[in-house]
């Protein structure tokens, strides 16, 4: 049997007209550098006949035995020779050839192929996965169906159709709460290049995912159709610990062919952190504790801010001395002696709104030595002012009532004009920080309050209520 070749050089370009796409985002543009079919170069088909048969005067009537379309490639915004000769199949049944340097895709029989080249790992990483942004996939998928039966000497020629494969970040990246877990949710597709038509491919192929993250399901998916029809879900699922990591990766693999692609766990300011050094203290702004706030992301992992931030304290069963803690550039936490005034429980909040923090519980408790000191201080105070308006105290040593009432009014002076100090915050904030929480200082207050008070109860007394003579 001999076999004869017939070169037609008929252009079998798939048809031109695009059917309406379901989904509302644009195509995934092609990368640079990324496989496409040559526009300048027609695509072709070479039949093989059988020429066994007798010779007969007049037109050939040999049948073809099989036909092989050839179909010119090039890159994207390139003409490097270095980039072309790096052209190669993937997956699928097709071959490379060369001609004058010029990849061809040759195809013996109906199926898919998917070709890739040397730069399409470099230009995958040099990507960026983004939301409800297609990203195309340096690959190039090139599906050939031959006609089947027919006895024309020259049959059909192939219907040829050339996709994209894309990834597309479907969602943002989100911190879910209820799982502990940052989940993005891509789709993988198929986009019909200019001139395809979608619908399914002659051989769907498999795809195998992989991330860098804690996983992704499915692990595997099918590429059955070109066009939204033929998209598949993927979701990815990352813990807070990768965010240490940097940048993650989800990795797609066709056969041979390999493909990582960036992305990024987003950095979301969360709800305010807030801790103290004690959940016990003494009440009436006569001790401070350790108050930190601190700015986290949402997944509860430290944020640095890149100016400062003022975070208000606030508080309804109570005042806090600053009330306003400042986080500055470049750290995420701040921290201060604070003063709290009042008594019993008190709930703190750092921030407003919905990124303010957790309420901080914090028990004011009666500060019972520093109201005895203050008694005794003023007690002291107003026996002191008895003294003083006595030049003979001896003489007066039986007044015992006498005694009494002044003891009693400095105590009440003392304990009253302490009071006043510790109940409000304007007036305690007059006292230097090292005095206010000092025991002595309260006791030289209180007898100074005691013996000044005495002395003016007295004054009044005498000008309100003279003696008779």
């Amino acid at each position: 049997m001999l076999l004869g070749v017939l070169a037609l050089a008929q252009t079998g370009r798939a048809q031109t007209a695009l059917q309406p796409r379901t989904s509302s985002l644009q195509k995934a543009a092609a990368p640079k550098g990324s496989i496409a079919i040559a526009k300048d170069k027609p695509v072709t088909v070479i039949h093989t006949v059988d020429t066994s048969e007798p010779v007969r005067v007049g037109p050939s009537t040999a049948t073809p035995k099989a036909s092989v379309s050839r179909v010119p490639l090039a890159l994207k915004s390139t003409d490097d020779e270095r980039d072309l000769s790096s052209v190669k199949v993937v997956e699928g049944k097709g071959t490379i050839a060369f001609e004058g340097g010029v990849p061809v895709l040759e195809q013996k029989s109906s199926g898919t192929s998917v070709l890739s080249s040397g730069h399409a790992k470099a230009i995958a990483e040099s990507s960026m996965l983004r939301a409800d942004s297609k990203t195309g996939l340096p690959w190039m998928v090139v599906d050939v169906k031959h006609p089947t039966g027919g006895t024309a000497p020259t049959p059909a020629p192939p219907a040829i159709r050339a996709a994209r494969p894309f990834l597309l970040l479907a969602r943002a990246v989100q911190w879910v709460p209820s799982a502990s877990r940052y989940v993005a949710e891509l789709i993988v597709g198929l986009d019909p290049e200019d001139g395809s038509l979608p619908g399914p491919l002659e051989e769907p192929f498999t795809a195998s995912l992989s991330t860098s993250c804690d996983g992704v399901e499915p692990l595997r998916v099918q590429l059955a159709k070109i066009g939204p029809d033929g998209d598949q879900r993927v979701t990815v699922h990352c813990s807070p610990r990768q965010r240490s990591a940097g940048k993650q990766q989800l990795t797609v693999r066709i056969a041979s062919g390999q493909l990582s692609y960036p992305f990024e766990l987003p950095a979301h300011p969360g709800p305010y952190a807030l801790a103290s050094s004690a959940t016990h203290v003494t009440g009436l702004g006569l001790s401070t504790v350790r108050i930190t706030v601190a700015q986290t992301i949402e997944d509860g992992s430290p944020l640095v801010l890149d100016s400062d931030v003022e975070v208000p304290l606030q508080s309804t069963t109570g005042e806090l001395h600053p009330s306003v803690l400042t986080i500055p550039r470049g750290k995420s936490e701040a921290s201060a002696d604070v003063r709290v005034f009042g008594l019993g429980p008190m709930s703190v909040l750092a921030g407003v709104g919905q990124r303010s923090s957790a309420p901080l519980a914090i028990e004011r408790a009666w500060p019972l030595l520093f109201l005895l000191i203050t008694v005794l201080g003023g007690a002291a105070g107003g026996y002191l002012a008895l003294i003083r308006q006595r030049s003979k105290p001896s003489e007066h040593a039986r007044e015992k009532v006498v005694i009494a009432r002044r003891i009693l009014e400095g105590s009440l002076v003392g304990l009253i004009a302490v009071g006043a100090f510790l109940t409000t915050p304007a007036l305690a904030e007059l006292m230097p920080d090292v005095a206010r929480g000092s025991e002595l200082a309260w006791l030289v207050a209180a007898v100074l309050a005691g013996f000044v008070g005495v002395e003016l109860i007295e004054l009044l007394a005498s000008r309100l209520l003279p003696k008779k003579a």
